[in-house]
């Protein structure tokens, strides 16, 4: 692999990965109650609900003498995660099996539809950088040969200019879900793996480059969720492709997926080439506080220290759960859809709410309601509020709403989830963009292990709540309903 000024500085991801190490190991052994000994609702900072580190570029490790011995301790030890599967210990004990099994597994493509809208040689450039991109997904613990020495697939190799500014964001952004997915305390390596391409718009550019628009499905089983299929459908991306001496190459490449955007929502006009690695581990350590959070809430709710009142009246998951299976990959006709106008998640959310027994509110200073396609946030039985189908406006009306309708619990403790609640994210830490539904607990002798998230928009099925690369998290606990 070759190592250019692209890459995020390993040292620095390597300490973030064994102080997180060290911080799991310190929530394992040392989870205690209140003074008292009653379980209480936990605040933002026991969730994982942390601020935003500084706005500036993360140190140079190298200048760090308490870092460097930490980055010594990653290399004795590479393994301080978890313990490599005997599979993983073969592959890296005989790498030229491990390259031969790469080409015998071949592409993950199993179709693309609009082929023919490409230019020739272009499908084979944009099906060899997906297929580089899910082959660090499929066995990216081997692909690493150690937490000492990261090895991600390098993708430059597709762009026209593989040292810019472009090619960099994606190398960083996939280098960054490769770092956290190692952090995690699972095995999130794939046993299988599968994509489809829908070809959209292909449009030529004033300068002869083309904007190819395309959607991306795809199918994955994580090893640790043992066969459970992960779904994901209708997933916006876009490239520029260049036509070059070498043949068609990227200039340009956006994908509609948290990890991604973890990055390049952080890149502006004055952004480096050198600032990529930076803005990289600064998202790496905004993920390993949100997940620490995570796995401090996972141990309390284990150990039944997490409750809640409940309102007036219930919440029937049940009919929550039969919404969510029903229509997290169609639309229901009884309601508008907003796919292309900013997102059906929390239009889709809100349906879910009302299945389950969640009235209509239009009363108060806080407002939820769906009568019509139209905005109208008044008191009238009329058109629909904000709160309905934006992320951000149902966050604050679960947040401030007081009296009859929605009774909730923001920022509530993660792995408390159950069927029928809101999981929300947001690609900054003060900030929410998108709503999942909770799906339900993955438990493994009788303890739960994981939370299965679903959503619209872009669709997924079983989408492991650990696996969430956003800055923001935030549990939305739905008690049920008040008078």
């Amino acid at each position: 692999m070759r190592l250019n000024k692209q890459l995020l500085p390993l040292a620095y991801v390597l300490a973030c990965i064994l102080l997180l190490g060290v911080g799991i190991a310190c929530l394992f052994s040392g989870m205690k109650t209140s003074e008292s000994g009653a379980s209480t609702v936990p605040d933002k900072s026991s969730v994982g609900i942390l601020p935003e580190p500084e706005n500036t570029l993360a140190p140079d490790v190298k200048q760090d003498a308490e870092k460097e011995e930490t980055v010594s301790a990653v290399v004795e030890k590479p393994n301080a995660i978890r313990d490599l599967t005997d599979e993983e210990k073969y592959l890296l004990e005989h790498p030229e099996e491990a390259e031969q099994e790469e080409k015998e597994n071949g592409s993950f493509l199993t179709e693309i539809k609009g082929k023919d809208k490409l230019p020739e040689g272009g499908a084979e450039v944009l099906t060899g950088f997906l297929d580089g991109y899910f082959q660090t997904q499929q066995s990216f613990p081997a692909r690493f040969k150690s937490l000492a020495l990261i090895e991600v697939a390098d993708q430059t190799k597709w762009f026209a200019d593989p040292e810019g500014l472009k090619a960099g964001i994606w190398q960083n952004a996939v280098l960054y879900q490769c770092a956290a997915k190692t952090a995690n305390c699972h095995d999130l390596s794939l046993t299988s793996c599968s994509y489809y391409l829908e070809i959209g718009n292909v449009t030529a550019l004033e300068d002869g480059d083309l904007k190819v628009e395309y959607e991306e499905s795809f199918e994955m089983a994580f090893r640790y969720l043992k066969g459970l299929v992960t779904k994901q459908q209708g997933l916006d991306c876009s490239l520029v492709l260049r036509e070059t001496p070498d043949g068609w190459r990227i200039v340009s490449y956006y994908r509609e997926e948290d990890f991604f955007s973890a990055i390049n929502t952080y890149v502006n006009d004055d952004t480096r080439v050198e600032d990529l690695p930076r803005l990289c581990a600064n998202a790496f350590e905004r993920y390993c506080k949100n997940y620490l959070g995570m796995m401090k809430s996972r141990d309390a709710v284990n150990a039944g220290e997490v409750t809640y009142e409940p309102a007036d009246h219930g919440y029937d998951r049940e009919a929550a759960a039969t919404y969510i299976a029903r229509f997290w990959e169609q639309r229901n006709p009884e309601y508008s859809a907003y796919d292309g106008l900013g997102g059906n998640c929390q239009n889709f959310t809100s349906q879910m709410l009302r299945a389950g027994g969640i009235p209509m509110d239009v009363s108060g200073m806080s407002r939820w309601k769906y009568y019509g396609d139209y905005w109208d946030d008044s008191v009238n039985s009329s058109g629909r509020t904000g709160s309905w189908t934006g992320a951000p406006e149902f966050h604050i009306y679960a947040k401030e709403n007081t009296g009859y309708g929605l009774a909730a619990i923001v920022d509530f403790s993660p792995f408390a989830a159950e069927p029928g609640d809101v999981f929300q994210v947001g690609v900054h830490s003060d900030d929410i963009g998108h709503s999942n539904v909770v799906l339900g607990p993955y438990e493994e002798n009788g303890k739960i292990v994981e939370i299965l998230l679903n959503s619209n928009s872009n669709n997924r099925e079983n989408w492991p709540m650990t696996v969430t690369f956003s800055a923001n998290v935030s549990l939305i606990k739905i008690r049920g309903w008040n008078n």
